[in-house]
């Protein structure tokens, strides 16, 4: 099975704007069709039997599942931080716009583009409180494991630590979220000090409490007694006895 689809981009910032609302009130479909005869987006878009041009396109983003190639709006798929510091990077995904994704499957870029498109995951109101069938469990599944790696992957080729989404992923995840641990451990791990009174406004409270229990957890209370100085410089902690003035 293969095929793509091309999404052109919207010239316009207001394009877009209606291009997001019609998406948001389901007056058109989002271009997850591998279909080339599929018609997705007729204002805004247009499909082309012919191979994709080779040729860069700052505006449309190429993401590969096996053989299957999707494309989209870069001004959708970049709402994601991930992704946005991805294709704006030096890196190959940056140089191409292209990203594929390994060890995943079609339906879990389906959910990804998705995604993208509407913000949210389409899990209709009946299957709430009830088992989602396996193959519908199997590609959320896949589709989070998706977002842990590439995440991971940003942080190990781009060497950035994606605090500005804290405040966002502690706001609509649960406390035991994997995906919170993930970026606590990250930030325990990765960021140096200075950040954290830089950037005061990224951190959410409940966050920083975690953290410090992280690092407390993990601390080597013996060797911080010699860092610290605690033991052999107890002046710091005492301010100076001044000469009386009388």
């Amino acid at each position: 099975m293969g095929g793509s689809v091309q999404v052109g981009r919207a010239d316009t910032q207001i394009e877009i704007d209606i291009q997001k609302q019609k998406i948001a009130s389901h007056d058109i479909k989002y271009p997850i069709c591998c279909d080339q005869h599929c018609s997705v987006f007729p204002t805004l878009a247009r499909v082309v039997d012919a191979p994709l041009c080779s040729k860069r396109d700052d505006h449309k983003l190429n993401f590969y599942s096996l053989a299957i190639k999707f494309v989209v709006h870069k001004e959708f798929a970049c709402q994601s931080p991930v992704f946005k510091v991805a294709f704006n990077s030096v890196f190959i995904e940056g140089q191409t716009q292209t990203y594929t994704l390994g060890n995943t499957t079609e339906a879990v870029v389906r959910l990804l583009v998705n995604w993208f498109y509407t913000l949210k995951l389409d899990i209709s109101e009946q299957a709430r409180g009830q088992p989602y069938k396996r193959e519908e469990n199997l590609a959320l599944c896949q589709f989070w494991n998706l977002i842990i790696r590439s995440i991971r992957e940003i942080r190990e080729t781009v060497g950035t630590v994606l605090t500005t989404v804290l405040i966002y992923v502690w706001e609509i995840t649960a406390k035991d979220s994997p995906l919170r641990l993930l970026l606590l451990h990250q930030c325990s791990i990765y960021l140096i000090g200075e950040w954290f009174t830089k950037e005061p406004e990224q951190f959410p409270k409940e966050m920083l409490i975690e953290f410090a229990k992280l690092n407390a957890k993990f601390r080597n209370g013996t060797k911080m007694l010699t860092d610290c100085g605690y033991k052999n410089n107890t002046a710091q902690y005492e301010v100076q006895e001044g000469k009386s003035t009388r």
